[in-house]
This record gives structure tokens, sequence and C-alpha cells, in this order.
């Protein structure tokens, strides 16, 4: 595909539609964000992708296989957006569901108007009729698999539900993953009939995990999310204190600790870990708007860590590089 003039080498236009034809998987290794975009776009899904790497540097390696009418990636990259906006998506005639599985670093995904970071061992479903965008971390690791409407079979109804939800990869989720991965890593050639039995046991595991994710009552799901909005505000009007932990939030809010674990256990995270991942995100952004005034380390102690050192590597595990390097990165990149 050829890129109009005036889109620029970081920022590339990715259209694609899957077809109904199996293939041997095929492997992209580029430090050219442009070829990046257009392999990407005769494989994938119709979208922008912008370069978040200072002076257009970029490395992406990948493996991509299609399976029926399915397609799956296994992506490692430097720092990158990809966007789907509504023009885009209306340009599609068939409807499809994106899953997400990371591996390394972090995606921040904003899809029908709420944000989400996915860490390592979670994964989230989201519906790619509908606007959203993918900020990817510097040297993030994450698996991608998208399947259209028609072939999702017993998603429904619990695909609403789990919608834009950060999930635990476990069970038949993990399952879906591991035998994904394999046939990428393997590099197996799947004939036509092959490719059918593969895609309608993804498709069949992921319903799975679905369904179970799905199988508290409308009720409960209520009572669970007046709970945990409850929670996350006090959490966020404490975040700087050493003292906040799952013990405090429950006896402050309230709750029993085995509360407070359900209402958590919706966002597919533990208190600890949902605590952890707001102070680092806070975190990130102080690093990037307290640069001139703030070391790594003050930051680290207004956002209740007592180690500095810990701090380095919790962020580090998260987002894929050090906090300075991060600073250093982000102010580069503005």
């Amino acid at each position: 595909m050829t890129l109009p003039q005036t889109v620029p080498d970081s920022l590339a236009l990715m259209r694609t539609v899957p077809t109904e034809r199996a293939f041997e998987p095929e492997p992209l290794s580029t430090n050219v964000f442009s070829r990046w975009g257009e392999t990407m776009s005769s494989k994938i899904l119709t979208l922008q992708a912008q370069n978040l790497q200072p002076s257009e540097h970029f490395s992406g390696q990948a493996c991509i296989a299609r399976f029926h009418r399915c397609v799956v990636a296994d992506i490692h990259s430097s720092a990158h957006r990809v966007m789907r906006t509504r023009a885009l998506a209306s340009e599609d005639q068939d409807r499809y569901f994106k899953v997400i599985w990371q591996i390394q670093g972090r995606n921040l995904i904003e899809h029908n108007g709420h944000s989400v970071t996915i860490d390592p061992g979670q994964w989230t479903i989201y519906d790619t009729s509908r606007p959203y965008s993918v900020e990817t971390s510097n040297g993030s690791r994450f698996m991608v698999l998208l399947v259209p409407v028609s072939e999702m079979g017993r998603w429904n109804p619990g695909i609403e539900f789990v919608t834009g939800k950060v999930l635990p990869t476990r069970g038949t989720a993990e399952i879906a993953r591991s035998a994904l991965s394999g046939m990428l890593s393997g590099f197996v050639e799947l004939e036509q009939q092959g490719a059918i039995v593969m895609q309608d046991s993804i498709s069949a595991l992921i319903g799975t995990a679905v369904a179970q994710i799905h199988g508290s009552s409308p009720k409960q799901d209520g009572a669970i999310s007046q709970r945990l909005q409850k929670v996350q505000a006090f959490i966020e009007s404490r975040l700087t204190e050493p003292e906040l932990s799952p013990e405090l939030v429950a006896r402050e809010c309230g709750m029993s600790r085995r509360s407070l674990y359900a209402a958590f256990n919706a966002l597919g995270q533990t208190p600890s870990s949902y605590i952890m991942n707001r102070r680092l995100a806070v975190a990130a952004q102080r690093l990037v708007e307290q640069s001139e005034r703030t070391t790594i380390t003050q930051v680290a102690f207004e956002l209740g860590f007592s180690d500095a050192a810990h701090f380095s590597r919790v962020f580090s595990e998260k987002f894929g590089q050090s906090p300075s390097r991060w600073r250093n990165q982000q102010i580069a990149g503005h």
C-alpha cells in the first residue's frame, strides 16, 4: 500500500479487512515505522498509527497469522499509538472484536469513553466498531486476536459485560493465548479445515472465559459497582500515604476484606495491584509535569513509596523502562 505524501513517517494509515483463507505465520522485523504501519495494515485492521519515539526511531517485531476469518499477532515494539476513529470504523461493513493479552510492558486503552491500563498477566476485549486508541509502552509485548462477530459463537450475551474491562489471564483465556502462541512460535501452516477447527476452538475457549466472568447477576453487579466507586474515590484521596493498604481501605470504607476483593475482582485486579497501578500512573505523570523541580526520589516519596529502589523496580516492570529514561523520552517527545 502506498501512503499519501501528506502522511508523515510517524503517522501511518492502516487499512485492511481479514479474508477467508489460511496461511503460514509471517514474521516482521523493521526499524522503519512507515513499513511497520504498511505491513500491519495489510494484515489486521484499518487504523491510524503514530510513532511515539523521539527523532523517528522505532523498533518492531511481529509474527502474524490468519486462520479462517480470524487474525492473530504476537507484537513486540517501541512506543507507539494506534487509533480507530469513528470515520474509519464506519468504513468497515463487518464488526470485529479485538482481544489483547499483555505479556510485557503495558498498553493504555481508551475505548467507549473509558480508559484502562493492561499489565502483564492481564487481557481485555473491545469492540472495533467503536472509536478507540491503544498507546503501547516502549518494549511492550502483547498478543492480539481479531474475531468477527459472526464467528464469536457463545461469546454472547456476556461479551457486552466484559468489553473494556481488565481481566486476569487464567483458565480458558490462558489456554487460548497459549495455543495461539504455540501456533505462531512453531510457524505452523494451517490448511483451510485446520484453520476452521482452530478458530472454533479458540472461540469456544474465550467464550467459556466470558461466560465464567459474566456469572454474577445484574443485581450483584450493580451493588459491586457502587462499592467499587466509593473505594476508588477513597484510594485516590490517599495515594500519597505510605500506610494505604487493602486493610485500611476496607476499614475506612466500612467493608469486609472479602467484599473489598470481590469488588476489585470485577476489574480483574486485587486491591493491592490497583493501588500500585494508580500510584505508578500518577508518578509517570508527575515525572513529566514536574521534571524541572522534582527529583525521581521525591516523586517516589510523594506517591507513598518509602524506598526509591523499589519504586524504580516496579516502575520499570510496568512501563518497560526506568523512571529516568521514561522522563527523558517523554520530554523529548513533546
